[in-house]
């Protein structure tokens, strides 16, 4: 379905803005394990490769218009360095190879990228967009009492709640008018945590340096398909990435838990089709409309935001095992 216009043009922005740093650590069937880096601007990952002194290591730098815009750093280690290179990160990993299995593990602690002042209005930020989404949900819950009356009207109605501009919304009468407006507002309360322009930005900020305890992104390769995972996020078959729950994937994981059709959380959904294919537009509108209408009796602010970090904030172990090139015996 269409997206909300205000929140799909700031998530652009943000993916446009991206400074994130990547680490990708590639296993081997030869006990090593490749390192590589990619950091904004500037190398932040050499003192880390200068610790372990590797016998040869590969560094790229990528400009544009003169200026430096990443630093790839790359290196091969024996596996049992692993804990070393990332000894000044509050995290545990441990690499074990047992009974025909190679077993990775990551214990990551409790983000200290944050200060308490950030952790504070982080907090604040998420109970201001809690409140918001449950009169979002309140004004669904007056929509949907109109649309039993009126079942004729419900194509008419959603396709109006997702207009550009609230000029452009053509209502039947002024009662439907002001339910689409009032549901249109507070799908953008939900979306502003806080009233200045950089509202969103700030809170994909604060929500990444206050629960993303890893350095940089975490991709693992392996050299053939793993056999169970546990916390990672699949890629595919060899690949996996250890990252924590984005602000927009926590709200998607809610969809249907006090509303339905959520058009908020659906937002972020791609939806396919019977054979795996994702659904163009219009097939998804109305997939979206015609689900069974549901709305909770009631919901407190506070409900939401609680249920909201529980879906963000980082698993407590993640894991991943294959089977070994060379089984013992």
């Amino acid at each position: 379905m269409r997206r909300i216009v205000v929140l799909a043009i700031s998530l652009v922005a943000l993916g446009c803005a991206d400074t994130r740093q990547f680490v990708t650590l590639a296993f081997n069937d030869y006990g090593q394990v490749t390192i590589t880096t990619k950091s904004p601007k500037e190398d932040l990952w050499a003192a880390r490769f200068n610790r372990l002194e590797p016998s040869s290591e590969t560094i790229t730098i990528e400009k544009s218009r003169g200026e430096v815009d990443t630093v790839s750093h790359s290196a091969v280690f024996d596996e049992e360095l692993l804990q070393k290179f990332f000894a000044d990160v509050d995290m545990t990993i441990r690499y074990t190879t047992a009974g025909g299995m190679n077993e990775l593990e990551i214990y990551p602690a409790t983000s200290s990228r944050a200060t308490r002042e950030e952790r504070e209005e982080f907090d604040r930020r998420v109970h201001v967009a809690a409140q918001a989404y449950v009169d979002y949900i309140n004004a669904m819950r007056h929509v949907f009492h109109y649309l039993d009356a009126q079942p004729g009207r419900l194509e008419s109605v959603f396709r109006q709640l997702t207009v550009e501009h609230d000029e452009d919304v053509v209502a039947a009468s002024e009662e439907e008018n002001t339910l689409i407006l009032d549901v249109r507002h507070a799908m953008l309360h939900v979306i502003s945590t806080a009233p200045e322009e950089d509202a969103q930005a700030r809170f994909f900020d604060l929500a990444d340096r206050v629960n993303d305890p890893f350095p940089a992104v975490l991709t693992v390769t392996l050299p053939r398909t793993f056999v169970s995972l546990e916390g990672f996020k699949r890629i595919d078959s060899t690949t996996i990435r250890a990252e924590v729950t984005s602000p927009t994937e926590a709200l998607s994981a809610l969809d249907g838990k006090w509303l339905s059709p959520d058009l908020i959380a659906t937002s972020w959904k791609e939806r396919t089709g019977p054979n795996g294919e994702p659904m163009d537009e219009e097939s998804t509108f109305q997939a979206t409309i015609h689900q069974p209408r549901y709305v909770t009796p009631s919901v407190t602010a506070d409900e939401i935001a609680k249920a909201f970090i529980e879906q963000i904030k980082p698993k407590p172990l993640y894991r991943v095992r294959w089977v070994s090139a060379h089984p013992e015996g």
